[in-house]
């Protein structure tokens, strides 16, 4: 596909290259995926969520947000200890607090084998996963405010 300067937009060979690539990847997530939504199946076709309580779901999620801010937190600070630059430091913040769900999923799978309750174990991740999806992109906004406003200002320090 050609762009109206003549330019070439899409590669279809680097395109087909990628996807061969990364097919690995795909595939390992879908396991994941798998993992997730019959555990969760499971959970709701014996009714284990009824045993959860507005109150009990509450008090979950405000855990979960306590534990994503002391991880968000101590990464900052940690980063800023070893003078990590601006981009650096919300690099490893932003690192710093995923991986939960891959992981998770994998090692309750382990620990927990096909258990019925499995959903109810995964459901403190899901909240947390949910949960550090909207507050990191709600983070990541005023970040880029951040590193414009340093970038410009070193800009002006050189002139």
């Amino acid at each position: 596909m050609l762009s109206k300067k003549g330019y070439q937009v899409v590669n279809p060979k680097r395109i087909r290259r990628f996807i061969r690539k990364m097919r690995h990847c795909y595939a390992i997530l879908k396991k994941i995926l798998l993992i997730i939504y019959k555990s969760f199946a499971e959970s709701f076709a014996e009714n284990l969520f009824t045993s959860v309580s507005i109150i009990d779901l509450i008090l979950l999620f405000a855990g979960v947000l306590a534990v994503f801010s002391i991880i968000f937190i101590i990464t900052g600070l940690i980063a800023k200890l070893f003078g990590f630059n601006m981009e650096d430091r919300i690099t490893a913040q932003f690192c710093g607090t995923k991986k939960s769900l891959v992981h998770g999923t994998v090692f309750s799978k382990i620990l927990f084998g096909n258990m019925a309750s499995l959903g109810l174990i995964l459901l403190p991740l899901m909240l947390f996963h949910a949960s550090q999806i909207m507050i990191i992109s709600a983070i990541a906004s005023r970040f880029a405010r951040k590193v414009d406003a340093e970038k410009a200002s070193e800009l002006a320090n050189e002139a």
